[in-house]
């Protein structure tokens, strides 16, 4: 089995926002045969430079659950203060400072790609027209998409 995602997350470029794709598929590529994993269709696209669609996650997955809150805690009754302690006997004095380890060696690259291929299809972007260009392979609409980053998480 190779890399699994289970989300992933596509940020807009630095340029003209007409190129920000509006709809596509995400899916796994097994030679020269595509499996849509996720679909997106007409979605808003962020209006600023760098700025995330927010994050995508594959059919039969969701969103973490958030984190319960902590109950409050019951308040504690006074207690009364308890004397002061005697004071100790002085101490001897410290010996210097060890001196400082030498720093750790740098961690191994990480391992090569397992394998995996996945691919997005990109079929619509903002510009050209009311509900977005087609940007199927081949228009002239495919050459101008723009993207600054896309993030798999496994």
């Amino acid at each position: 089995m190779g890399t699994q995602v289970i989300s992933y997350e596509l940020f807009t470029a630095n340029d003209n926002p007409n190129r920000n794709p509006v709809s596509w598929q995400f899916g796994r590529l097994d030679g020269s045969t595509f499996t849509p994993l996720h679909t997106v269709t007409k979605r808003a696209a962020p209006t600023g430079a760098y700025e995330s669609y927010g994050r995508s996650y594959i059919a039969g997955y969701s969103p973490p659950p958030a984190a319960p809150s902590p109950p409050p805690s019951p308040p504690s009754p006074p207690s009364p203060s308890p004397p002061p302690p005697p004071s100790p006997p002085p101490s001897p004095p410290k010996p210097p400072p060890s001196p400082p380890k030498p720093p750790a060696p740098p961690a191994p690259p990480p391992s090569p790609p397992s394998g995996s291929f996945f691919q997005i299809v990109f079929t619509k972007v903002r510009g050209a027209g009311v509900g977005g260009g087609d940007a199927m392979p081949g228009s002239a609409i495919t050459e101008q998409l723009q993207l600054s980053e896309v993030e798999l998480y496994g």
